[in-house]
C-alpha cells in the first residue's frame, strides 16, 4: 500500500509468528480525496500501554482511548473514530509497533513513552512525532498532546 494514489478502501492485513503460533488481522482503511473533510467528531488520543492518568488533563474536548496491543490498529484504521494522537509505551510493545503504526498511518502523530535514554532518540528515527522519559508528569505530557492536536 505504500503507491495509493486513488481513493477508496484496501483491506490491510497483518500476519504474526511467533513459534508455531501465528496471529491474523485485517482492517479495512479508507483513503480519502486531497480535499481536506471538516471534522465534527471528537479527537480521540489512542493510549497503547500509557497511563491513565494522561487522559484527565488532556481537556480540548479531546477523548482518551485506552488500547492494548492489537486494539491500536482496530481503533485506528476505524472510519467511525477521529484517532489524532496514539502514545505508545516503547518499553512495552517495542519500537516495531512505532515503527509499523507511522507506516500504515504517516498522518497520526505517534508519541513514544520510555525509560530508556537510547530508545528515545531511536523512537524518533522510527516515526514518533515526540520521545518522552516514563518519569515526565502527565500534566506535561497532557500538554504536549493538547499541542499536537492543534496543528
Amino acid at each position: 500500500m505504500p503507491k495509493v494514489q486513488r481513493p477508496g478502501k484496501y483491506r490491510v492485513t497483518f500476519s504474526v509468528r511467533s513459534g508455531s503460533e501465528s496471529a491474523r488481522r485485517t482492517i479495512v482503511v479508507q483513503v480519502l480525496g486531497k480535499r481536506p473533510l471538516v471534522e465534527t467528531r471528537p479527537v480521540e488520543v489512542v493510549l497503547t500501554g500509557g497511563s491513565t492518568e494522561i487522559g484527565r488533563d488532556i481537556g480540548n474536548g479531546a477523548r482518551v482511548v485506552p488500547a492494548i496491543g492489537e486494539d491500536t490498529w482496530a481503533i485506528a484504521g476505524s472510519q467511525e473514530r477521529n484517532v489524532q494522537v496514539i502514545v505508545v509505551d516503547v518499553d512495552r510493545y517495542g519500537l516495531q509497533l512505532v515503527r509499523d503504526l507511522h507506516t500504515v498511518f504517516p498522518s497520526l502523530k505517534i508519541v513514544a513513552l520510555t525509560n530508556d535514554p537510547r530508545r528515545l532518540a531511536q523512537a524518533v528515527r522510527a516515526g514518533a512525532a515526540v520521545a518522552l522519559p516514563r518519569s515526565t508528569p502527565p500534566t506535561e505530557v497532557a500538554r504536549l498532546i493538547r499541542r499536537l492536536t492543534r496543528r
